[in-house]
């Protein structure tokens, strides 16, 4: 929260790689705990929460597609970072209303994510690539830039299939979490287009309806 929500002049790529490398080696130590753990214990801080859910599912798809620990690291960076820019008006998605003005202005958080990561000395192109992609639609309908298809990376693609599908399983003001049966009934319906269909169905095949954190009757 300190590092994340704190002033710009106390951000670097050096502090944020030790955060995502900290994060990264508790995942490697115990994925089950990782995935399961913040999903019933979330943190106080919905933006920070929902950045951790994102950086545990993306590390376990992109270790399943094979990526290489130094591509593993940005992503994990980028799921940190990619709504840096805007923090506090995501906390508020999650517990009060936001107006309009505001709902349009998200459309450009990716990139302004990226450029104050820039700012801050970031150079690392795959990980300043995901944080400004990942809101692309595979159909070309997402933002900034309307990319589609090959045109977005994998890493980003990674990205917004874990930011869509951690979304749906946590709560917002108007509904309560979706169970993850439901979130995937979304990501293969109403967003089907927007998003890379083999990523999606690598992650049904890699957590299944009853992931880690789910409370069952036995």
């Amino acid at each position: 929260d300190a590092l994340l929500a704190g002033p710009e002049s106390g951000l670097s790529e050096e502090e944020l790689r030790l955060l995502a490398r900290a994060f990264l080696a508790l995942f490697r130590m115990d994925p089950g705990a990782c995935l399961g753990y913040p999903r019933l214990a979330p943190l106080a801080r919905p933006s920070l929460s929902h950045s951790l859910n994102v950086l545990f599912i993306s590390a376990l798809l992109a270790h399943h597609l094979d990526f290489s620990e130094a591509q593993i690291e940005s992503l994990a960076a980028a799921a940190l970072t990619m709504n840096i820019a805007n923090m506090p008006l995501h906390d508020r998605l999650y517990v009060s209303q936001v107006s309009q003005d505001e709902l349009d202005g998200l459309r450009t958080h990716p990139s302004d994510a990226a450029n104050l990561l820039e700012r801050v000395g970031v150079t690392d192109s795959a990980w300043l690539e995901s944080v400004r992609q990942h809101h692309e639609n595979m159909d070309g309908s997402g933002y900034p830039d309307s990319r589609s298809g090959a045109q977005i990376s994998l890493a980003a693609r990674i990205l917004h299939v874990a930011d869509v599908y951690c979304a749906k399983i946590n709560a917002r003001y108007y509904r309560p979490p979706k169970s993850p049966r439901s979130a995937f009934k979304e990501l293969f319906g109403n967003f089907r287009a927007h998003l890379d269909s083999q990523i999606a169905t690598l992650l049904l095949r890699r957590i299944g309806l009853y992931p880690p954190g789910t409370l069952l009757r036995l």
